[in-house]
């Protein structure tokens, strides 16, 4: 039986078009960039009705990408955002300051509304993307703490007037105060759920469904609560030390989660580049992702249109003009040669050679390492 063509699909969270694999083709998937659930229709729709169709909700959740992280049961609460069941006190110095529930979601913490006047805990969510961890090319976007738990991208728009624009290097670097300073702050929120928040996405992610959050503002400006949900375990637990919650019960809840889901090298790509590779990376049954090499040549918002991966099994390398895979058992010969910032790398195995692949210096060390680590027979002239 001949194998379906892959077809054009519209994703209904962040509205990128898509590529989906035949096999998925009347089934529900989770889109890889903002991780959206959205059915697929069969094969026998048209295309343009494909690339603007969007489904019901049902039970079948296939899903197109690899699994976010899995969060052990024993840590799982129903997966209702609000819920308050198996509250456990931060036991911080400062009181009020609770995790509330390890989920799915994510992190749920509850705190006095009035901590939002100290400037070192609304700075204190990482400065690194929430969604791939890194901290290059990030912009932050401001948390929005109205009546309803909802996600704060999905609302920004309508509470935030202007957002600022900063270099990467200030972005990185400003201080904490005059970082906040610079950011606008909420409208049509009482104090002091006015007062900018930031959280981090760089520019290949999608800020959908990483933060949700909720407050409950009292008219004197000293009552009420907030909540605050982060999707990623890895950025909550910086949130939590960086929020004063270093060495309590809810850190090491935390600690707890991530010793048994610990961020794999597949969550650390932007989510746009995760699609790109799943168009020519296919893991095979017990196979796991490695490392991921850009190739030099393009720039660096295509990445994952071409490059070598490492797997646990194979050396993949991939460019518009050939494919070609070595398995682990088989001897590989690499040499790279620089000049100035240009790098080259001639790659050669049993049965193929490429004579020259773009790479940088740290695509070359992710390389040695992912082949280092996963025991490849390499010779390096």
């Amino acid at each position: 039986m001949a194998t379906e063509a892959a077809r054009l699909a519209r994703c209904p969270g962040c509205r990128n078009v898509l590529e989906i694999p035949g096999a998925y083709h009347g089934t529900r998937v989770l889109c890889g960039i903002c991780e959206a659930k959205f059915e697929i229709p069969p094969s026998n729709i048209t295309g343009s009705e494909v690339l603007d169709w969007i489904g019901e909700p049902d039970k079948d959740e296939t899903r197109a990408d690899t699994p976010a992280v899995e969060v052990p049961e024993e840590l799982m609460g129903d997966g209702e955002a609000g819920s308050a069941e198996s509250e456990e006190d931060l036991a911080t110095h400062e009181e009020g300051f609770r995790l509330i529930r390890i989920s799915s979601r994510g992190a749920l913490f509850e705190f006095p509304a009035e901590k939002l006047f100290d400037k070192q805990f609304r700075g204190a969510i990482p400065r690194r993307c929430l969604r791939c961890g890194t901290k290059a090319h990030i912009q932050p976007r401001i948390i929005i703490f109205g009546h309803e738990m909802m996600d704060s991208s999905a609302i920004e728009l309508e509470y935030i007037t202007a957002r600022a624009e900063h270099s990467d290097h200030d972005a990185r670097s400003l201080p904490i105060d005059q970082m906040l300073e610079r950011l606008p702050k909420v409208q049509r929120i009482s104090p002091p759920g006015d007062l900018p928040m930031p959280y981090w996405i760089c520019d290949m992610c999608s800020p959908t469904n990483m933060v949700f959050a909720r407050g409950d503002f009292a008219d004197d400006e000293q009552g009420g609560t907030c909540r605050l949900q982060i999707r990623r375990l890895w950025r909550a637990e910086e949130f939590l030390v960086n929020a004063g919650g270093e060495n309590t019960g809810a850190h090491e809840q935390l600690l707890e989660a991530l010793e048994k889901n610990p961020e794999r090298p597949w969550d650390t790509l932007a989510g746009v580049v995760q699609q790109r590779l799943q168009q020519w990376y296919r893991p095979h049954r017990g196979e796991t992702f490695v490392t991921y090499v850009p190739d030099a040549t393009r720039a660096r918002t295509e990445d994952g249109m071409s490059g070598i991966v490492v797997s646990s099994r194979r050396l993949i390398c991939h460019s518009s003009m050939r494919h070609r895979e070595s398995d682990k058992g088989e001897p590989l010969e690499l040499e790279f040669g620089l000049r100035g910032r240009e790098g080259t790398l001639r790659v050669k195995s049993p049965n193929w050679e490429i004579k020259k692949i773009a790479v940088d210096k740290v695509g070359l060390e992710r390389l040695r390492r992912g082949l280092a680590k996963e025991g490849f027979t390499t010779t390096w002239h």
